[in-house]
């Protein structure tokens, strides 16, 4: 009677264990997929912010493109005014220093 008692006690044990070790590894199942499926978001934010980061590069490249090619266009456009504006001065100037010879010229005539 006594081993029989110990051998029910025993049972009793090993199916509350099997039970907890059954729990344990449905739980250490869950963390471990759940590991498994962090690295993987991680694998694909990773890929993902590699791709963003490459698409920004390019798009800034682009843009510093861009703003080269405004910066030379407007800067040509000053420098053609501002040579359009010394040959205007220059004929002005120059008209103005032939007429001024030619009266003086006339008036030297006048004079003499």
């Amino acid at each position: 009677a006594d081993l029989r008692r110990q051998i029910n006690e025993t049972n009793t044990k090993m199916e509350a264990e099997q039970y907890e070790l059954k729990a344990l590894e449905e739980h250490f199942a869950k963390v471990d997929a759940n590991q498994a499926l962090s690295l993987k978001e991680n694998d694909l934010l990773s890929d993902f912010t590699q791709r963003v980061q490459k698409a920004q590069s390019i798009l800034d490249r682009a843009a510093m493109k861009i703003q080269a090619i405004f910066r030379g266009v407007h800067q040509r456009s000053i420098i053609k005014q501002q040579l359009l504006s010394k040959k205007k001065k220059k004929k002005k100037g120059g008209d103005k220093s032939k007429s001024s010879s030619k009266k003086t010229a006339a008036g030297n005539k006048k004079a003499k």
